[in-house]
């Protein structure tokens, strides 16, 4: 399993975490499909994906590669896809006046920050792809929306924060696994998992930025002078 970078114990284990395994995974998928079509090789990406998330999902094949490259977050991948095409060609198909279509966006981001805050307490057994993958999906949709209507903001420390998208992936899996034990020792504490719910995506941040200053920075700024020669 070392070899198809398949996570797996004993644990501690350093290794790439899940996310980006399956960044690499889908961008490879991406890469592939454009060799076959430039016009549809996005798309046909997309359906792959979706392909093998069903497969892995009614397959009941247990070998732990296929399970871990058939997992259904590459249903996500498809959404994204979708909301990359739509907003090239246009996200509201239907004209709208601008103040109906900023609030029909915003009420798109609100809907699913909403939906991934009540998750662990309304509806904690409700398959990922539902709980998560369509809000986040639609939470999207509605960022891009209203990034394309004019309402967005060129704060410097959000701009920073974008540039640490990629340092959150190797982290975050690290830090995550901490509040899990910490609410999972106090009992499964409603309290304590609430406070960790906020707590949390801060610690990732900021361990996140560590890593894309003293990690992320110099070794591409020293692998970028390696390729160029200089």
């Amino acid at each position: 399993m070392s070899l198809a970078f398949v996570p797996f114990g004993p644990y501690p284990i350093l290794y790439p975490t899940w996310t980006l395994l399956v960044i690499v995974e889908f961008s490879l998928i991406i890469a592939a499909f454009q060799l076959v079509s430039v016009k549809y090789g996005i798309l046909y990406s997309a359906a792959f994906a979706v392909l093998l998330a069903v497969a892995g999902e009614t397959s009941g094949i247990e070998n732990p590669i296929f399970v871990f490259y058939t997992n259904p977050i590459l249903i996500d991948f498809a959404f994204g896809i979708v909301i990359f095409k739509l907003s090239n060609s246009g996200l509201f198909p239907f004209k709208l006046p601008w103040s109906g279509a900023v609030t029909l966006a915003a009420a798109a981001v609100a809907f699913g920050a909403l939906a991934a805050v009540l998750r662990p307490f309304c509806w904690p057994a409700l398959p990922r792809l539902l709980a998560l993958g369509m809000p986040m999906s639609v939470l999207l949709l509605g960022v891009v929306a209203l990034e394309q209507l004019g309402v967005f903001s060129d704060s410097k420390l959000l701009n920073f924060l974008a540039k640490c998208t990629y340092a959150i992936y190797l982290p975050h899996w690290f830090v995550a696994i901490v509040s899990e034990k910490l609410v999972a020792e106090s009992g499964d504490s409603a309290r304590l998992a609430s406070v960790l719910l906020f707590v949390t995506p801060m610690a990732v941040t900021c361990v996140s930025v560590l890593v894309y200053l003293f990690a992320e920075v110099p070794l591409t700024r020293y692998l970028s002078g390696r390729f160029t020669g200089s």
